[in-house]
């Protein structure tokens, strides 16, 4: 009979075990690993250690969900392939690990875990953003992230390869916030060109990870260590993960008068309302919301309304 199935280990963005799978830790010295820090699991890959461990694994009939790696680890047949071995991004100590290493992976899960969001799901009418990650000790403890929110900072799996330093050493640009730009743009194209692969081969690997967990991105805030006022990658995940509708093709300057009222096409590109000659946006959401860079998820200021008032007299302009 197959044992009772178990949930997955908590998340981490520092964890690189299957998150779909639930994972198990060696003792140490007679002594288990503490609850919620970042440990090496059976498999051989990091996993948040749940609070309440599993008491009554038996690894000849194991829990329903349990990582198989970590069940042959308990049967002494784990055998794996040894990892392609990088400096950590931090450090430079050599690692297995997607270039961080145990040290560094450990702390940046421990800074994070106390500030994580109560919930992954992410709220209703929720407007993705970027967030700058509050600094260690700046932050009540009872104050968290928004819900939803994932970390993507230069010790996560989004980290871009190509840094300020690198700019500066390759004579690119001398000045720190040109470099900044610059690594930002070049970011951008890594992850869009369709000749990246060819153009950055030793990074194809990590770019192909990045592009997998895109669409986990998708209506969530992005938090990273950058300022908030400086350019930041994160800002390009946001565009990508949030992609903006095609605008309809329309002439922006064409009216349409309905009786009194001469009409015209808001000018953010994705939306399909009509506005009072004169007037540039149907609501202030579209108004922020003009230069096209993140999908907008709901109108503002009665716009709702309004539009359903219009859309009345104009049957032919459908939804």
């Amino acid at each position: 009979m197959t044992a009772q199935a178990v949930t997955p280990n908590a998340y981490s963005p520092y964890a690189t075990a299957d998150p779909t799978q639930r994972h198990v830790f060696a003792s140490f010295f007679g002594a288990d690993p503490l609850p919620n820090v970042l440990a090496l699991a059976g498999c051989e890959e990091f996993a948040v250690v749940p609070s309440e461990p599993l008491t009554d694994t038996d690894p000849d009939n194991p829990h329903a969900g349990l990582c198989l790696d970590c069940v042959a680890a308990m049967r002494g047949k784990l055998r794996r392939a040894e990892g392609k071995v990088t400096d950590c991004r931090f450090c430079n100590m050599g690692t297995t690990h997607d270039g961080l290493c145990a040290l560094c992976r450990q702390e940046a899960h421990d800074e994070w875990w106390p500030i994580r969001p109560v919930s992954d799901t992410v709220p209703a009418g929720a407007v993705p953003q970027r967030i700058v990650k509050p600094r260690p000790g700046d932050v009540p403890a009872d104050v968290r992230l928004p819900d939803g929110a994932r970390m993507v900072d230069d010790s996560t799996v989004f980290a871009n390869p190509h840094t300020t330093e690198w700019a500066i050493d390759s004579e690119i640009t001398v000045d720190e916030d040109d470099a900044r730009s610059y690594v930002v743009d070049v970011y951008r194209e890594w992850l869009t060109a369709p000749y990246a692969d060819t153009e950055w081969p030793h990074l194809a690997e990590q770019r192909r990870k990045i592009l997998a967990q895109l669409p986990a991105l998708k209506g969530r805030s992005l938090v990273c260590s950058c300022e908030a006022d400086s350019p930041c990658c994160a800002d390009v995940l946001l565009e990508l993960a949030n992609p903006r509708p095609q605008p309809r093709h329309r002439d922006l300057y064409s009216t349409i008068d309905i009786g009194e009222e001469t009409l015209r096409w808001c000018e953010k590109p994705d939306c399909d309302r009509l506005v009072r000659q004169g007037v540039k946006n149907c609501c202030t959401a579209c108004a922020v919301a003009a230069d096209g860079r993140y999908e907008i998820h709901a109108h503002s200021d009665g716009c709702d309304q309004r539009w359903e008032q219009r859309r009345s007299h104009l049957p032919r302009l459908g939804s």
